[in-house]
Protein backbone atom coordinates (compact mmCIF):
# COMPACT_ATOMS: atom_id res chain seq x y z
CA UNK A 1 0.00 0.00 0.00
CA UNK A 2 1.72 3.11 -1.24
CA UNK A 3 1.45 6.41 0.52
CA UNK A 4 0.51 5.07 3.97
CA UNK A 5 3.27 7.09 5.66
CA UNK A 6 2.07 10.27 3.91
CA UNK A 7 -1.49 9.49 4.97
CA UNK A 8 -0.46 8.90 8.58
CA UNK A 9 1.37 12.25 8.54
CA UNK A 10 -1.73 13.97 7.14
CA UNK A 11 -3.90 12.44 9.84
CA UNK A 12 -1.38 13.33 12.53
CA UNK A 13 -1.70 16.95 11.36
CA UNK A 14 -5.49 16.62 11.36
CA UNK A 15 -5.31 15.08 14.84
CA UNK A 16 -3.18 17.93 16.18
CA UNK A 17 -5.69 20.49 14.90
CA UNK A 18 -8.52 18.46 16.36
CA UNK A 19 -7.02 18.03 19.84
CA UNK A 20 -8.74 21.19 21.04
CA UNK A 21 -12.06 19.72 20.03
CA UNK A 22 -11.10 16.36 21.49
CA UNK A 23 -10.55 17.96 24.88
CA UNK A 24 -13.96 19.58 24.65
CA UNK A 25 -15.72 16.25 24.29
CA UNK A 26 -14.08 14.49 27.21
CA UNK A 27 -11.34 12.93 25.12
CA UNK A 28 -8.96 12.11 27.91
CA UNK A 29 -11.29 10.09 30.10
CA UNK A 30 -9.63 7.36 32.12
CA UNK A 31 -11.21 4.49 30.16
CA UNK A 32 -8.96 1.96 28.43
CA UNK A 33 -8.37 2.35 24.73
CA UNK A 34 -9.93 -0.07 22.29
CA UNK A 35 -8.06 -3.12 21.08
CA UNK A 36 -7.62 -4.95 17.80
CA UNK A 37 -7.60 -8.74 18.19
CA UNK A 38 -6.82 -11.15 15.37
CA UNK A 39 -9.66 -13.56 14.55
CA UNK A 40 -7.76 -15.43 11.83
CA UNK A 41 -8.55 -15.67 8.13
CA UNK A 42 -11.86 -16.37 6.46
CA UNK A 43 -12.25 -19.14 3.86
CA UNK A 44 -11.71 -16.42 1.24
CA UNK A 45 -8.36 -15.51 2.83
CA UNK A 46 -9.45 -12.21 4.36
CA UNK A 47 -7.59 -11.60 7.61
CA UNK A 48 -10.19 -10.63 10.23
CA UNK A 49 -9.71 -8.52 13.35
CA UNK A 50 -12.11 -7.56 16.11
CA UNK A 51 -12.08 -4.02 17.43
CA UNK A 52 -13.59 -3.71 20.89
CA UNK A 53 -13.58 -1.18 23.69
CA UNK A 54 -13.70 2.58 23.91
CA UNK A 55 -12.19 4.45 20.97
CA UNK A 56 -9.11 6.57 21.59
CA UNK A 57 -7.10 8.61 19.12
CA UNK A 58 -4.08 6.30 19.56
CA UNK A 59 -6.20 3.46 18.13
CA UNK A 60 -5.95 5.16 14.73
CA UNK A 61 -2.21 4.43 14.71
CA UNK A 62 -2.86 0.72 15.24
CA UNK A 63 -5.54 0.79 12.57
CA UNK A 64 -3.13 2.44 10.10
CA UNK A 65 -0.63 -0.36 10.74
CA UNK A 66 -3.29 -2.97 9.92
CA UNK A 67 -4.15 -1.11 6.72
CA UNK A 68 -0.48 -1.28 5.74
CA UNK A 69 -0.74 -5.05 5.28
CA UNK A 70 -0.58 -6.26 1.67
CA UNK A 71 -3.84 -8.22 1.87
CA UNK A 72 -7.46 -7.12 2.28
CA UNK A 73 -8.58 -7.11 5.92
CA UNK A 74 -11.90 -7.17 7.72
CA UNK A 75 -12.68 -5.43 11.02
CA UNK A 76 -15.53 -6.58 13.27
CA UNK A 77 -16.55 -3.52 15.33
CA UNK A 78 -17.96 -3.97 18.84
CA UNK A 79 -17.56 -0.58 20.51
CA UNK A 80 -19.64 1.87 22.54
CA UNK A 81 -17.74 4.71 20.86
CA UNK A 82 -15.36 7.05 22.59
CA UNK A 83 -13.37 10.03 21.37
CA UNK A 84 -15.21 11.89 18.65
CA UNK A 85 -11.98 12.69 16.81
CA UNK A 86 -10.90 9.03 16.90
CA UNK A 87 -14.07 8.12 15.00
CA UNK A 88 -13.40 10.81 12.41
CA UNK A 89 -9.74 9.88 11.91
CA UNK A 90 -10.44 6.14 11.66
CA UNK A 91 -13.29 6.91 9.28
CA UNK A 92 -11.02 9.02 7.08
CA UNK A 93 -8.46 6.19 7.00
CA UNK A 94 -11.23 3.76 6.02
CA UNK A 95 -12.44 6.01 3.21
CA UNK A 96 -8.91 6.53 1.90
CA UNK A 97 -8.10 2.79 1.89
CA UNK A 98 -11.61 1.45 1.23
CA UNK A 99 -10.35 -1.15 -1.25
CA UNK A 100 -8.18 -2.72 1.47
CA UNK A 101 -10.73 -3.02 4.31
CA UNK A 102 -14.29 -4.14 5.00
CA UNK A 103 -16.00 -3.12 8.24
CA UNK A 104 -18.48 -5.48 9.88
CA UNK A 105 -20.73 -4.01 12.57
CA UNK A 106 -21.72 -5.96 15.65
CA UNK A 107 -22.31 -2.91 17.86
CA UNK A 108 -20.95 0.45 16.68
CA UNK A 109 -22.22 3.41 18.67
CA UNK A 110 -21.25 7.07 18.72
CA UNK A 111 -17.69 7.55 17.37
CA UNK A 112 -17.62 3.88 16.30
CA UNK A 113 -20.79 4.46 14.28
CA UNK A 114 -19.13 7.37 12.50
CA UNK A 115 -16.17 5.13 11.71
CA UNK A 116 -18.41 2.37 10.33
CA UNK A 117 -20.25 4.79 8.02
CA UNK A 118 -16.98 5.51 6.20
CA UNK A 119 -17.04 2.07 4.53
CA UNK A 120 -19.36 2.00 1.52
CA UNK A 121 -19.34 -1.81 1.78
CA UNK A 122 -19.97 -1.95 5.55
CA UNK A 123 -22.14 -4.89 6.58
CA UNK A 124 -23.95 -5.90 9.75
CA UNK A 125 -22.91 -9.12 11.49
CA UNK A 126 -26.56 -10.13 11.93
CA UNK A 127 -30.08 -8.67 12.13
CA UNK A 128 -29.62 -7.68 15.80
CA UNK A 129 -26.35 -5.83 15.20
CA UNK A 130 -26.66 -2.06 15.69
CA UNK A 131 -25.09 1.18 14.52
CA UNK A 132 -25.99 4.26 16.56
CA UNK A 133 -25.29 7.97 16.25
CA UNK A 134 -25.88 11.04 18.39
CA UNK A 135 -24.63 14.61 18.32
CA UNK A 136 -21.27 15.01 20.07
CA UNK A 137 -21.33 16.26 23.64
CA UNK A 138 -18.86 17.02 26.40
CA UNK A 139 -19.08 14.28 29.00
CA UNK A 140 -19.20 15.87 32.43
CA UNK A 141 -18.46 19.32 31.00
CA UNK A 142 -20.42 22.19 29.54
CA UNK A 143 -19.60 23.38 26.02
CA UNK A 144 -20.14 26.94 24.90
CA UNK A 145 -22.51 27.48 22.00
CA UNK A 146 -19.52 28.28 19.75
CA UNK A 147 -17.76 25.05 20.72
CA UNK A 148 -20.90 23.00 20.13
CA UNK A 149 -21.34 24.62 16.70
CA UNK A 150 -17.71 23.90 15.74
CA UNK A 151 -18.00 20.25 16.71
CA UNK A 152 -21.39 19.95 15.03
CA UNK A 153 -19.93 21.45 11.86
CA UNK A 154 -17.13 18.85 11.86
CA UNK A 155 -19.62 16.01 12.23
CA UNK A 156 -21.91 17.46 9.57
CA UNK A 157 -19.05 17.84 7.10
CA UNK A 158 -17.92 14.29 7.82
CA UNK A 159 -21.42 12.92 7.16
CA UNK A 160 -21.76 15.04 4.02
CA UNK A 161 -18.43 13.69 2.74
CA UNK A 162 -19.42 10.10 3.48
CA UNK A 163 -23.09 10.11 2.48
CA UNK A 164 -23.70 13.19 0.34
CA UNK A 165 -24.94 16.61 1.37
CA UNK A 166 -28.65 15.78 1.41
CA UNK A 167 -28.34 12.63 3.51
CA UNK A 168 -25.75 14.17 5.84
CA UNK A 169 -27.92 17.20 6.48
CA UNK A 170 -31.02 15.04 7.08
CA UNK A 171 -29.16 12.91 9.63
CA UNK A 172 -27.83 15.96 11.46
CA UNK A 173 -31.35 17.44 11.65
CA UNK A 174 -32.76 14.16 12.97
CA UNK A 175 -29.98 13.89 15.56
CA UNK A 176 -30.71 17.45 16.72
CA UNK A 177 -34.43 16.61 17.05
CA UNK A 178 -33.59 13.47 19.06
CA UNK A 179 -31.27 15.41 21.38
CA UNK A 180 -33.85 18.15 21.91
CA UNK A 181 -36.65 15.67 22.63
CA UNK A 182 -34.84 12.91 24.58
CA UNK A 183 -31.55 14.42 25.81
CA UNK A 184 -27.93 14.29 24.69
CA UNK A 185 -27.44 10.57 25.40
CA UNK A 186 -30.25 9.44 23.06
CA UNK A 187 -29.18 7.84 19.78
CA UNK A 188 -30.56 7.19 16.35
CA UNK A 189 -30.02 3.45 15.84
CA UNK A 190 -30.31 1.21 12.79
CA UNK A 191 -29.97 -2.55 13.03
CA UNK A 192 -28.97 -5.25 10.58
CA UNK A 193 -32.62 -5.90 9.69
CA UNK A 194 -32.98 -2.26 8.60
CA UNK A 195 -35.13 -1.23 11.56
CA UNK A 196 -34.59 2.34 12.78
CA UNK A 197 -35.30 3.36 16.36
CA UNK A 198 -34.34 5.82 19.06
CA UNK A 199 -32.31 4.37 21.92
CA UNK A 200 -32.65 6.44 25.11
Amino acid sequence: MKGINNTIAQFNNFARRALTITALVGAFAAAQAGTFTSLGATDEGIEMYKYSGEMKLDDAKEYAKLLDKPEHIGILIDSPGGQFVAGLVMGELTAKFRDEVTLVVDHAYSAAGLWALADDDMIFLNDKSELGLHLPYAYGEVMTEAQAQRIGHLMGKYLDDRMGDEAGEAIMEKLADIRDQYGKFAMLVINGAGDVKIKK
